[in-house]
């Protein structure tokens, strides 16, 4: 079975380099390089695609990060980092990462996407580890029964239905939805709550 691959780099001389590497395993189908990040999620809405080579530094910063939650958000492709500066763990972790890879370690480039698509790489497991932990440190100021209100409202429920779902007044359940918002630190108002809340912690109803 072929692994997809899709290149995201915003360097010539790189895509060069990485490219010819890739060329050299049998086992993977490059289905593309692009720069734009926009194109980018475009490919991988419509396409299945396997393993995502992404740079860390597209712009500037971190940006590499913030595109790697936007894949997670359209895409189940496991994503490899490509970077060529020491890298900020927690940072990685909380992006999402399955992998990364120094520019100077681009000889096990392919071993590394065969092992993370077969499951085997070291780090992956590590990864998604930390991510629940780190989700549910932040949850663990909550009551159990805020927990159950909040598992509602990541299901979308409204605040009637969850009142009937709890066996609790809407007026405890109004109580207890503002202390969740004041708990984990959201302070926006009106539907952008709701969104907020839902942005940051949706992967939480696997755990809750």
């Amino acid at each position: 079975m072929k692994i997809s691959v899709l290149l995201i780099e915003d360097e010539d001389d790189w895509i060069k380099i990485i490219t010819g590497w890739l060329g050299t395993c049998d086992r993977i189908n490059l289905m593309g390089c692009e720069k734009e990040e926009s194109r980018a999620l475009s490919i991988l809405q419509k396409q299945r695609v396997d393993i995502v080579l992404l740079d860390l530094c597209l712009r500037d910063g971190m940006e590499g990060i913030e595109l790697a939650e936007k894949i997670n958000k359209v895409s189940d492709a496991k994503i490899i980092i490509l970077t060529s500066i020491q890298l900020v763990q927690n940072e990685l972790f909380s992006g999402g990462i399955s992998g990364y890879l120094y520019k100077n370690q681009l000889d096990i480039l392919c071993s590394t996407i065969e092992d993370v698509f077969d499951g085997n790489y070291p780090y992956e497991q590590f990864f998604r580890e930390y991510k629940k932990y780190r989700v549910m440190l932040e949850l663990s100021t909550l009551t159990h029964a805020e927990k159950d209100v909040l598992k509602h409202l990541l299901e979308g429920n409204m605040i009637s239905q969850i009142g009937t779902l709890c066996h609790v007044s809407e007026n405890t359940i109004k109580n207890q939805i503002s202390s969740i918002y004041r708990k984990l630190d959201i302070h926006e108002r009106g539907r952008q709550r709701r969104e907020k809340l839902i942005e940051r912690y949706s992967e939480a109803l696997k755990y809750l």
